[in-house]
């Protein structure tokens, strides 16, 4: 697992997972976004625990990865909660 996080000021609103997939937070005005647009929540396997995790992120959808405006619009949602 690994990747980049995403901040601005100290707060994060994303992930740049080596996955090849950005997860942005899912708080706020991004609580239902994404997950209405059909996007899969980031989760990890935990061998050591025996479980997965799900972290509160959603992957950016699809359409948002084609439209540079839209995934800007959705980066400053999931920013605008702290």
């Amino acid at each position: 697992m690994g990747g980049a996080r995403l901040d601005q000021a100290g707060a994060v609103f994303g992930i740049l997972h080596t996955d090849k997939y950005l997860h942005l937070k899912r708080a706020g005005p991004m609580r239902a976004r994404p997950g209405a647009m059909g996007c899969a929540r980031w989760t990890y396997a935990r061998p050591q625990a025996g479980r997965e995790t799900r972290m509160p992120c959603r992957r950016l959808p699809d359409p948002a990865l084609d439209d540079p405006a839209e995934a800007a619009a959705m980066a400053r949602a999931a920013l605008a909660h702290p």
